[in-house]
């Protein structure tokens, strides 16, 4: 199994090339919320969800949705001041989720 870990469109035509089995993509970094990118939630959507929908387009590309409340995303809950309910967390991540599970469907995106 070929294995690439940022989805990013760019990729896409060597991964494709050295890749004609199925290919699994890891999402880390694709939410990136440090630096400059730490006030841009919807910029950084937008650009995930078009490498996202560039990735499902190919028929051999699995994704996992990982870490995506790690500190280097700007998902995280770590500057809170009380630990997340499970309602939050769901509300803060179902919009990745739903985009990648409508994009891939059930068999091809794993959490």
């Amino acid at each position: 199994m070929c294995r690439s870990i940022i989805p990013r469109s760019a990729k896409l035509p060597t991964s494709r090339a050295l890749c004609p089995t199925r290919e699994s993509s890891q999402s880390r970094r694709g939410v990136l919320g440090l630096g400059s990118y730490r006030s841009k939630r919807d910029e950084v959507f937008a650009r995930w969800s078009s490498s996202i929908k560039a990735l499902a387009a190919r028929p051999n590309v699995f994704v996992k949705l990982g870490g995506l409340g790690q500190s280097y995303t700007s998902l995280r809950f770590d500057e809170d001041a009380e630990p997340p309910s499970s309602e939050m967390v769901a509300a803060r991540f179902r919009p990745y989720i739903e985009h990648a599970s409508q994009r891939f469907g059930t068999l091809a995106l794993y959490v």
